[in-house]
């Protein structure tokens, strides 16, 4: 609220006006304005308010006088001081003359800078001519105004300014609203209830609002985990275990309402992270794939196959047997890791895999020791060659052991000439014809060049 008056020049303009050595009439300053700030807090609060001067004229100011009415019923003034502008105003001084009283109803300031020859306030915005403390008395919720006033004090002090020359202006004035704050009321019903998933545990809470909020603040175990809009009634915590509280604090112009809490007990529900029983790897030597196979013991996410420490496939947490080429003959360790369906790792299980390389059996011509395709006198002497004089023979055992006895010796020899020149039996199969060895025994064929 602002206001505009004209007066009678009171005692401390005429006061100025004499120390100047002139006699001056009053008028209306035009671009001068007082400002009482405004108050704002709660009951029982201390807070601190300005007076502040905005000069905008082109006049220099010399000294002022004002009083502030206090709404008693919702402030009480606690004490007031000179400001930061007033006390430095001359030459980085305090003024020659200043009064702070505190008549009833209100406080009063007069100052003159100086009284001859010295400083002057110059035009300018933001002055602070006096800080005021006060004490909230009043209700929650309750509003007024301090405003400059002109029936404090005996004489009463009158608002103005005055020029170096003692002319008294009179500002626009500006009263200060005073506003104490209405705590937001706390929210009621706090529940904690836990939301029980697959692999986790959630927390929802939820309340009933019971006022106007801006904001609501969540706090887990005396941590804020959330700020939530003032209409929010609820809020989910993901993925706790155990025991938790959870407080809700609204919050309305800064203000913040006690807290209303609740508590929840999350069990832990994840999956066991166990791994696979009964793990078998049977290996088909003729192609080197191992058939692995296995139980599941828990529910899984997936599965993972490696062989050797390498992964080489990963299958469906279902999956309960598959196929893994070895690729050659040897020894491998293959094993079975994966994650449960709440993504935890399980124990690796592995076995041993043998890939055993096969023997082709070759063909050959039994009692063909020389390995030409022909069965005759020169084979006995072949093999007689290689049995008495270190000679060299075909490579294929099989065939040298002519009487199929499992060894080659002396005896194979004799066979092959009792058939050709005594009418002996004929040796075992395979005979004339190519064929491969249908007894066991100990004895090979790599290579047969008669076949």
């Amino acid at each position: 609220m602002s206001f505009a008056r004209t007066r009678c020049v009171p005692a401390i303009a005429i006061a100025l006006a004499m120390l100047a050595g002139t006699t001056t009439l009053v008028h209306a300053g035009s671009g001068l304005e007082l400002t009482h700030t405004n108050i704002t807090g709660l009951p029982g609060d201390s807070v601190t308010s300005q007076i502040i001067f905005d000069n905008t004229s082109s006049t220099n100011i010399r000294g002022w006088s004002f009083g502030v009415c206090v709404d008693s019923g919702l402030v009480n003034v606690s004490t007031a001081s000179s400001g930061s502008t007033t006390a430095t105003a001359n030459g980085g001084s305090a003024p020659e003359f200043e009064s702070i009283n505190f008549p009833p109803g209100g406080v009063t300031h007069g100052v003159v800078l100086c009284f001859s020859g010295c400083a002057e306030l110059a035009p300018g915005t933001g002055y602070e001519l006096l800080t005021i403390d006060y004490d909230i008395v009043g209700a929650e919720g309750a509003s007024g105004q301090n405003c400059f006033c002109d029936t404090l004090g005996s004489p009463a002090i009158e608002t103005l300014v005055a020029d170096p020359v003692g002319t008294a202006l009179f500002p626009a004035l500006n009263c200060g609203t005073i506003t104490i704050l209405d705590p937001p009321e706390p929210v009621t019903g706090a529940s904690c209830n836990p939301l029980l998933l697959t692999c986790s545990c959630d927390i929802a809470v939820s309340w009933t609002n019971t006022d106007t909020y801006d904001s609501i603040m969540i706090y887990r175990d005396g941590v804020l985990v959330s700020t939530l809009g003032g209409s929010a009634t609820s809020y989910t915590s993901v993925g706790e275990l155990g025991l938790h509280d959870f407080c809700i604090e609204p919050v309305r112009a800064g203000l913040t309402a006690a807290q209303a809490c609740c508590s929840a007990d999350c069990p832990d529900v994840s999956v066991p992270a166990t791994g696979v029983s009964g793990l078998t790897c049977v290996v088909d030597d003729s192609t080197c794939i191992a058939a692995v196979s296995w139980t599941n013991t828990s529910d899984y996410l997936s599965l993972v196959v490696s062989v050797d420490g390498s992964p080489v496939a990963t299958l469906a947490g279902t999956a309960t047997s598959t196929n893994v080429l070895l690729g050659t003959p040897g020894t491998y360790e293959i094993c079975i890791n994966g994650e449960t369906l709440c993504m935890d790792p399980i124990a690796e299980v592995c076995c041993t895999a043998v890939c055993t390389p096969i023997v082709v059996a070759e063909e050959f011509i039994r009692g063909d020791y020389n390995g030409d395709g022909l069965v005759n006198i020169a084979d006995p002497i072949a093999l007689l060659d290689f049995l008495f004089a270190l000679g060299t023979i075909i490579d294929c055992n099989d065939a040298l052991d002519g009487n199929d006895d499992g060894g080659v010796d002396i005896g194979d020899a004799v066979t092959m000439l009792s058939y050709l020149f005594d009418e002996g039996p004929e040796p075992p199969t395979p005979f004339v014809a190519c064929g491969t060895d249908p007894t066991g025994d100990t004895l090979d064929c790599v290579s047969f060049p008669g076949c």
